[in-house]
This record gives C-alpha cells, structure tokens and sequence, in this order.
C-alpha cells in the first residue's frame, strides 16, 4: 500500500511561536528532533509504502516494513529571516506490528538528507529513532 500525506500552512503575517507550523520529528520528518524548524508558513510530504512481511498469533496480527521519504521546507512572513536551512528531507524504514484494530506499535529510524544542528545531538531523536505505540481498547 502506498501512502502519501501532505500538509500545509500559510500566513500573510508573523505569528506568535504557539502558531507556527513546525516541521521535523515523528509525525513530519523523521530523521530530525521534534519540532526542529518553527516558521510562519510551510509544507510537508511524506511517501510510505506498507509491505506486509509476516502474519502472526493465527493470521489476527501482521507484520510491516515501511520505506519511507519525508520532506518539509518553512518560511517567515513580514520580512523575518528564514532558519537556515529551512527545509529538511530524510529516507528511513519503519517496523509495524499491528494486531486487529486494537493495538499498533511503530518503531521508525530517519535518516537526515540535509544537515542541521537543532541542539543536543546525543538523544534518540538526533540518532533518528521514534517509537510509538497505540492501543484502543474496546469496551
């Protein structure tokens, strides 16, 4: 299954921090600390192929590998000065355990296209690891 999500923002003016649109980590471009660039405008892509590798506990669970491309660029309104850089692309493969409809565990790792220090680069973030789990349980 190929997946692919886009999602943008666009100001006439500056906006306060809390506003912007932020761009890097889980949910945008892995690869990069969450939230790594906060700009007035933006947008960002990402391509997921899902590719089911193994079924398990009686054919109710699955297992996937899922290559992925992430990129999302940001710029400022009102003549501020764009972070540099201001955008950022990773490639990566994730990992997916998903059991019905009730549970979902992803572990992904990113890898930076682009170089940019946002901060300390010693947690999983900056190595580009992000692990999520979801459970829905039914009542």
């Amino acid at each position: 299954i190929l997946t692919i999500t886009c999602q943008c923002a666009i100001s006439r003016s500056a906006l306060m921090s809390s506003e912007q649109f932020v761009i890097g980590g889980l949910g945008s471009v892995r690869g990069y600390r969450q939230d790594a660039l906060q700009t007035d405008n933006g947008v960002f892509a990402t391509a997921e192929v899902e590719i089911p590798v193994a079924r398990i506990f009686r054919n109710t669970g699955v297992i996937k590998v899922i290559p992925f491309v992430d990129y999302g660029i940001g710029w400022n309104s009102s003549g501020q000065e764009n972070p540099s850089p201001n955008s950022l692309a990773s490639l990566g493969v994730g990992l997916q355990w998903r059991q019905g409809n009730n549970f979902n565990a992803r572990l992904d790792w990113g890898i930076p296209l682009i170089s940019a220090v946002f901060g300390d680069s010693r947690t999983w973030q900056e190595k580009g690891l992000y692990f999520s789990v979801q459970w829905n349980p039914s009542f």
